[in-house]
């Protein structure tokens, strides 16, 4: 069997469409899923591929297809957590944040009542009490 490849032996990468293709600002990219972790193929480290993909690739918008039976099968259930767990933010980044929140009223599009749902869970009150530590430099 092969070596197993990790972020760092195998940074993470996008493949994008640009923004004058699209007609539209931006760009549309697609990669592997961040953290993935396969035996015997795969063992990448989440937090280095979520900076990876902010930091060199400038994503600002993570868009997950996974269902979520797949985040613990493919071994990044705290990705899933960065989605729907108020603990999971408090030591998130600015793009992290921003991420989230886009998420949020995106998944509102096609899930009535989503937003209903996050702001009465305190998620959306914990990115924002995330974001004023980062704001005031306590982050």
């Amino acid at each position: 069997m092969g070596r197993r490849r990790t972020s760092e032996s195998h940074p993470i990468g996008v493949d994008s469409i640009s923004g004058e293709e699209l007609e539209t600002p931006g760009r549309l990219g697609m990669t592997i899923l961040p953290g993935v972790k396969d035996p015997g193929r795969w063992d990448r480290d989440l937090g280095a591929d979520l900076r990876r993909l902010s930091s060199r690739h400038g994503a600002d918008v993570l868009v997950n297809l996974l269902e979520p039976k797949e985040f613990e099968r493919y071994g990044v259930p705290d990705l899933l957590g960065f989605f729907d767990d108020s603990e999971a933010v408090a030591g998130a980044d600015e793009a992290t944040l921003r991420r989230l929140l886009t998420l949020h009223v995106r998944r509102e599009r096609s899930e009535e009542d989503h937003l209903l749902e996050v702001l009465r869970s305190g998620h959306v009150a914990a990115v924002l009490r995330r974001a004023a530590e980062l704001w005031r430099g306590k982050g």
